[in-house]
């Protein structure tokens, strides 16, 4: 709970400050891929990505963001009938993993402003983990499983590079890994497990 509020916290302190709206901030807006990594990637297959971020230079080489973001990876039928040994199987709707964030992060950056810029990233979050409802068929029976949303912290670790474009405008790329706990999503058992979700994205960023 302690976290939560110096999250939010830290959130509004960049939004609302006037002495973080001048010089030294930037707008970024990504997307591109989620991508099922460990124990999501024997289940799951690719889905879609987005987020923005506001970052904020603190010193030279150190800034901080404020970022918020969606990832969403796809059940497939074929793992899951493979798992569970049941050739009659059939997946009608549902069962995609979803996550939406917002958060806080560090950045360690080389490069000068408005130059090629590498950095990498660190940061906590708030995740609100959703789990669609799952429909089944299996030998011509049809059965739900419904789940609940999960809202919990947790922590992201990334890279990105940008590159001046144009005058005002660059673009760029980044990978996050965006870790989580997921009660098993098979219901093979009730046992929280950390679950890794990467994202893999195209960004544009405009300084203010």
């Amino acid at each position: 709970m302690r976290i939560h509020i110096l999250i939010t916290a830290l959130l509004a302190t960049l939004t609302c400050s006037p002495t973080l709206t001048t010089a030294g901030v930037a707008l970024e807006y990504t997307g591109g891929l989620a991508v099922p990594v460990g124990e999501l990637n024997g289940f799951y297959n690719p889905g879609i990505s987005f987020g923005a971020s506001m970052v904020v230079a603190l010193v030279p080489h150190l800034d901080i963001a404020a970022s918020a973001g969606y990832g969403k990876v796809v059940l497939s039928e074929e793992a899951v009938q493979e798992h569970l040994h049941i050739s009659d199987y059939q997946l009608a709707s549902g069962g995609d993993v979803s996550a939406q964030s917002i958060g806080a992060e560090l950045r360690l950056s080389f490069g000068a402003p408005g130059e090629f810029q590498f950095w990498g990233l660190g940061g906590l979050g708030h995740y609100r983990v959703r789990i669609s409802d799952r429909t089944e068929i299996i030998g011509g029976d049809r059965m739900t499983y419904n789940f609940p949303d999960e809202n919990q912290l947790g922590s992201v670790l990334g890279a990105g590079f940008t590159y001046p474009a144009l005058e005002g405008l660059e673009l760029g790329a980044e990978v996050r890994a965006h870790m989580f706990s997921l009660e098993n999503e098979l219901r093979v058992n009730r046992v929280d497990e950390s679950r890794t979700m990467l994202t893999i994205r195209f960004m544009v960023r405009t300084p203010l």
